[in-house]
């Protein structure tokens, strides 16, 4: 028995100059049902983020 699971990034930059906030979700190269997800939250208005 297997999973199946339905995934989308969305991001909103607000009042921002900039987007800093990245995510990305990537499959496997040899498939298999494996993905790396990552979700880097950004410190607006700091520098460098």
């Amino acid at each position: 028995m297997g999973i199946s699971v339905d995934a989308c990034v969305a991001q909103h930059q607000g009042d921002r100059r900039e987007q800093q906030d990245r995510a990305v979700i990537v499959p496997h190269p040899r498939g298999g049902g494996v993905v790396l997800a990552v979700v880097a939250d950004g410190m607006g208005g700091h520098t460098g983020g």
